[in-house]
């Protein structure tokens, strides 16, 4: 080390205590308002414990001007060696600090994420449980169709089995009157009517295949949906793999700096994209359940206006059944007036020949109401052909696609709960590899502390050996200095012989800086005092930075060496009178 090398500007030694009980070497107790002057002894200087002592002979400088150079370099050396400590100890602690800070700011964020993801688990379940009860009422009300199909057709054979009988009983008969042809006329007029609301229910069928065409359109659109959300899906798990492969790379890192800490931010970005991803996937598949909801009012109502058919034609078929029950007890009453009538013909040819007549007439007529009785069997079963394939139609197109669509969003949600237990547990993994590596970066503190106490105490304990070394150098020192040289003088005609001259850790020399040597000795000469800073050492060797300065000197030749010193921008003054050299 030589005493041209840089220090630092708050490198006072009184900061580190780096010596104590000095007379000549700088201890800066306050800010220097004069020049102080020191005989050139010391005593050995006192260090910090957790500095490793050296055992070995130091190569100190033969000349007493060197050693006296050197002394002022170390000093100020181990002052911003320590300082550059204190701030590296700082600056490490602030880190960690830093680095707790954002790992607790991250385990507040994903304790926040999963009481989010919870709360949408939860939604979703609310979710299933609706569909699952919407599901359970389709089958209801598929099965309450099948059961009102039945009935009806029911209904309609016993409808046909009575018409039979009515028939069977008046071919039996063999006679009629004028009562059985208003009978059919009526029958035939219910005929009319039944086969105009066959035409209405024909229309309304038509109306219900252009429903249900806009919702196999309305279907399609939540295919296309379903399509965006599977895409979407797709995309946050690509989010995920993204995610997960910098985690990997984050736990790979050892050094707890920006770079860490930066990643960490982008993993808490792209933890909220993929959350409002998830939030977007969530409404549309609301959307879709509330379309299927609406899907399920209209086949609502379309059932009951079924069921109002179906109660219709109930009522017609009541009035059927009266008017035949009337039209048996008239045809009843025809038959005993026929009788009658047949009773008085017996007693007359002529009215013989009339009853012929009218039982042809009656069996004219029988033949025509067994044609009208078939035309009414043939419209009966056209009637039943139809409400069966409208009741199949509507279980085809609208029972088994609301049946899909449930299965369909069921699976959806099924995968989305899926992909978000797969989230929940890579952030726990994450968190459980971060809070892993902070306990490593605290065991390493921890050793890191031990070591430091450990070393402080090695120190302490060597402390006691060096203060005897010390003892020892300043009895060699006397011996020393009671057998130097008086040094030779540098310039004729003055009074004091300049040995050496520091400023700023350079040392100036006579041939080298000429000028500064003129100044010092026009000040010797006139017993004045001048400002030691930049301008009067003619440049700034450490710029930006506080300096001090060191002068070496003897005067009249004779007597022990002076050394004055002091910090930038402070007046100094030879002391003009010799003081008595030791013996």
């Amino acid at each position: 080390m030589s005493p041209q090398q840089a220090y630092s500007p708050n490198s006072a030694a009184t900061k580190h205590d780096s010596f104590s009980n000095l007379t000549v070497v700088s201890k800066y107790e306050a800010p220097i308002k004069e020049t102080i002057y020191r005989e050139f002894h010391c005593e050995y200087p006192k260090v910090h414990t957790h500095v490793t002592k050296i055992r070995d002979a130091l190569p100190f400088p033969g000349k007493l001007g060197d050693v006296i150079a050197w002394t002022d370099a170390f000093v100020e050396r181990i002052a911003f060696m320590a300082h550059e400590e204190e701030h590296k100890a700082s600056e490490r602690e602030k880190t960690i600090r830093q680095v707790t800070s954002d790992r607790d700011s991250f385990k507040s964020y994903l304790e926040n994420q999963k009481r989010l993801t919870q709360a949408e688990k939860d939604a979703k379940k609310a979710v299933q449980d609706d569909l699952r009860i919407e599901k359970k009422k389709n089958l209801q009300q598929a099965t309450t169709i099948k059961n009102l199909n039945d009935r009806i057709s029911k209904n309609d054979k016993a409808f046909k089995a009575m018409v039979a009988s009515f028939t069977e009983k008046l071919t039996q008969a063999g006679k009629h009157d004028d009562a059985d042809h208003k009978a059919m006329e009526k029958l035939n007029e219910q005929l009319a009517e039944q086969s105009k609301e066959l035409q209405m229910l024909q229309d309304q069928l038509d109306n219900k295949k252009g429903e249900l065409t806009t919702k196999t359109e309305q279907l399609e659109t939540l295919k296309t949906q379903l399509k965006k959300t599977t895409q979407d899906l797709e995309n946050s798990e690509a989010v995920v793999k993204s995610q997960k492969e910098t985690i990997a790379a984050a736990n790979a890192a050892r050094d707890i700096a920006n770079g860490n800490v930066d990643r960490l931010q982008t993993l808490l970005e792209q933890a909220q994209k993929h959350a409002e991803s998830v939030k977007k996937q969530l409404e549309t598949t609301e959307a879709s359940v509330e379309l299927l909801n609406a899907e399920n009012i209209k086949t609502e109502v379309q059932i009951a206006n079924l069921k109002a058919d179906l109660d219709k034609s109930k009522v017609a078929e009541s009035i059927t059944k009266q008017e035949l029950e009337q039209a048996k007890e008239n045809a009843k009453k025809a038959l005993d007036k026929a009788k009658e009538d047949l009773d008085a013909a017996n007693e007359s040819k002529e009215l013989y020949k009339e009853m012929s007549e009218a039982q042809e007439a009656r069996i004219a007529a029988h033949v025509k109401e067994d044609e009208a009785h078939v035309k009414v069997d043939k419209a009966h079963a056209k009637l039943d052909k139809a409400r069966a394939d409208e009741l199949n139609r509507l279980i085809q197109t609208q029972v088994a696609p609301l049946n899909a669509k449930l299965t369909a969003s069921e699976d959806a949600f099924k995968k989305l709960q899926n992909e978000h237990n797969s989230l929940v547990h890579d952030t726990a993994n994450k968190v459980a590899e971060l809070e892993k590596k902070l306990e490593t970066t605290n065991e390493d503190l921890a050793k890191a502390r031990n070591q430091l106490e450990s070393n402080a105490n090695q120190a302490e304990a060597k402390r006691a050996e060096l203060d005897g070394k010390l003892k020892n150098a300043e009895v060699t020192l006397a011996s020393i200095e009671s057998r130097l040289i008086e040094p030779a003088q540098h310039r004729k005609g003055e009074r004091i012989n300049i040995l050496s001259v520091e400023y700023g850790g350079k040392e100036y020399t006579e041939d080298a800086n000429r000028p500064v040597y003129d100044r010092l000795y026009k000040m010797a000469r006139e017993n004045s005092a001048e400002m030691m800073n930049n301008k009067f050492f003619s440049g700034d060797p450490w710029h930006l930075h506080c300096k001090s300065f060191s002068i070496t000197y003897q005067v009249d030749g004779k007597g022990n060496l002076l050394h004055g010193y002091g910090k930038e921008d402070t007046k100094f003054r030879f002391k003009l009178e010799a003081t008595p050299a030791k013996k």
